[in-house]
């Protein structure tokens, strides 16, 4: 069956974990997404949060390699706005880079006072723009600048050319409402 928790401080299971346990009642990880799963939100050392489900499991935090194995041959599709792009741009990113990019913009006037949970400075810095805030890109062109960087640029750009669709080519302009991306 399932452990149970001893105490507050007991380490849980993974969520992963917690589905494969013999006659879990989590198998079908419903639970994830219930209204009824208590969830948190962890301060972060850098002034983010991140998402927690601190009575029920430990999510898993993904290396690159993992997520490229668990994505091979499938294909997802992001519908939103501007947040949904920056899902997709941060998780473009992570597989890209092995790293996710950082949380915070670049500051020409101040220095970063965000540090990460490793220590590390967690703004982009100055001259290497963000891929999530299209913000750094200003002093390199603005929004032109971003999606043609995005897209290949002349050097490959952020994602070596492989995202580049031709929206990006022409610089946000559609091609009767359709992008093709190879990535």
């Amino acid at each position: 069956g399932i452990p149970a928790k001893t105490n507050i401080n007991s380490e849980l299971p993974t969520c992963r974990e917690l589905m494969t346990f013999p006659n879990s009642p989590f198998a079908d990880g419903a639970f994830l997404t219930r209204r009824s799963t208590q969830i948190s939100w962890k301060l972060r050392r850098d002034g983010s949060r991140e998402l927690t489900l601190p009575s029920t499991c430990r999510l898993h935090r993904y290396s690159a390699a993992e997520a490229k194995e668990c994505l091979k041959s499938k294909h997802l599709l992001f519908v939103g706005d501007s947040l949904t792009r920056y899902h997709y741009l941060s998780l473009a990113y992570f597989i890209e880079y092995g790293n996710w990019p950082k949380r915070f913009g670049a500051s020409l006037k101040t220095p970063c006072k965000f540090r990460d949970e490793h220590g590390e400075i967690a703004c982009s810095l100055p001259g290497k723009p963000n891929v999530c805030m299209e913000g750094d890109w200003n002093i390199f062109g603005g929004w032109p600048a971003f999606m043609q960087n995005l897209g290949g640029g002349t050097d490959g750009g952020i994602f070596h050319g492989r995202m580049e669709s031709n929206s990006n080519r022409n610089c946000g302009t559609r091609n009767n409402g359709v992008d093709n991306v190879d990535v």
